[in-house]
């Protein structure tokens, strides 16, 4: 829920980093991470298995240049999604617990 940022150093060895909370302009990285948590989702093998190119070409190189962009493209997505999905159940969470510390407040609590 923050973002860091590395500022351009002046007179120094040092880089300045900013620190944002509570950003509603993210940026998102171009860059393809593969997370580890993916292989934990029911269907995700299934999904990534329908997903697997056949081999149209005699050459592997240009098999596997083929493969592995339209793997990374489909798992961008994939990712994108699930993280979407993730972030809501975190706010869905962290608004049930507000709720619950808001009742706790009000009312006390027992044994």
């Amino acid at each position: 829920m923050a973002t860091l940022q590395s500022l351009t150093r002046l007179g120094s060895d040092h880089n300045p980093l900013v620190v944002q909370t509570e950003s509603e302009n993210r940026v998102r990285s171009s860059i393809f991470r593969f997370e580890a948590a993916w292989l934990t989702q029911a269907g995700f093998r299934e999904w990534v298995v329908g997903r697997w190119p056949q081999r149209t070409r005699s050459y592997i190189l240009d098999h596997w240049n083929r493969l592995s962009a339209e793997l990374r493209r489909s798992l961008k997505g994939w990712g994108w999604n699930w993280g979407s999905d993730q972030r809501k159940l975190k706010q869905t969470l962290l608004k049930c617990i507000e709720e619950w510390d808001s009742l706790a407040e009000s009312r006390g609590l027992n044994n």
